[in-house]
């Protein structure tokens, strides 16, 4: 059995958010650099803020971004698990990242040669 590349396909960045205006913009541009993610899904959770407007706009300057608004919750499902089934059926990467709104990525360089 052949083992497959880590270097193949695409990734979809998932991100459920819910009340996030404070943090939002920065993990979005942290995954906007990130060479692998095709495209970055936020999913806005019934956000009573700013979350949604401020994900609109990111969607303006960087194309990659887009905006989902989680529907109305199956019965017996909960916030975030609704809106992470959202970005899922939503993406069309090969690959799945899910992340927090809170959380912020960093692009480690390749080592150099030595």
């Amino acid at each position: 059995m052949s083992q497959p590349s880590s270097n193949t396909g695409c990734v979809s960045a998932i991100v459920p958010a819910r009340d996030e205006e404070v943090v939002i913009a920065a993990c979005v541009e942290s995954l906007v650099p990130q060479t692998e993610i095709a495209e970055i899904l936020v999913i806005d959770d019934q956000s009573s803020d700013g979350t949604a407007e401020i994900v609109r706009a990111l969607s303006t300057k960087y194309p990659k971004v887009r905006l989902l608004l989680a529907p109305e919750l199956p019965p017996g499902w909960v916030g975030k698990n609704n809106a992470v089934w959202t970005g899922a059926i939503q993406a069309q990467g090969d690959w799945l990242l899910f992340t927090d709104a809170d959380a912020f990525m960093r692009r480690i360089p390749p080592p150099r040669p030595s």
